[in-house]
C-alpha cells in the first residue's frame, strides 16, 4: 500500500496538464464526478489491500513483534550460555584456569548485551511491556 499512498496518484490531485486532472477529469468537473472517482479509487485500494493480504504481502505488527522478541530472546540465551560452553576450550588453548576464562567471558558478554539493550531500547521510548 506504500506505493499507492502517493498523493500524486490521487484522483483528486491537482491538474497535470491543460485543464485536466490526473484521472482525466477536467478541472471544472462536478463535485459529484470527483467524489465518484475518489470512491472508485478507495474501492481499488481496498481491493489491493485484500489481494496483498491473500498473497501474504502484509504482516500483522503484533505477530512480527512477537517473532522478533522470540528470536531476540533465543539469541540472548545463546550468548549467555556461550562462555560456559567455550571457556574450557579457550582455557586449554591458553593454559589458564577455565573458571577465570568463563568469568571474564561472562562479564564481556553481559556488557555487550547491556550496550545492545541500550541501543535498541533507548530510555525515552517508554516501556514496551506496558504497550501489550
Amino acid at each position: 500500500m506504500i506505493e499507492t499512498a502517493d498523493p500524486v496518484r490521487s484522483p483528486l490531485a491537482g491538474a497535470v496538464g491543460a485543464g485536466t486532472t490526473q484521472a482525466g477529469l477536467s478541472g471544472d468537473a462536478t463535485p459529484y464526478a470527483r467524489l465518484r472517482v475518489a470512491q472508485l479509487a478507495l474501492k481499488v485500494e481496498a481491493q489491493r489491500t485484500v489481494l496483498d493480504e491473500d498473497k501474504g504481502r502484509l504482516l500483522d505488527a503484533s505477530a512480527a513483534n512477537a517473532a522478533i522478541d522470540e528470536i531476540a530472546g533465543a539469541m540472548r540465551d545463546a550468548l549467555l550460555n556461550w562462555p560456559a560452553r567455550v571457556s574450557g576450550l579457550i582455557a586449554a588453548d591458553l593454559g589458564v584456569e577455565p573458571h577465570l576464562v568463563q568469568t571474564v567471558l561472562q562479564q564481556h558478554v553481559a556488557d555487550l548485551l547491556s550496550e545492545a539493550a541500550d541501543r535498541f531500547d533507548p530510555p525515552g521510548l517508554g516501556n514496551r511491556s506496558a504497550d501489550r
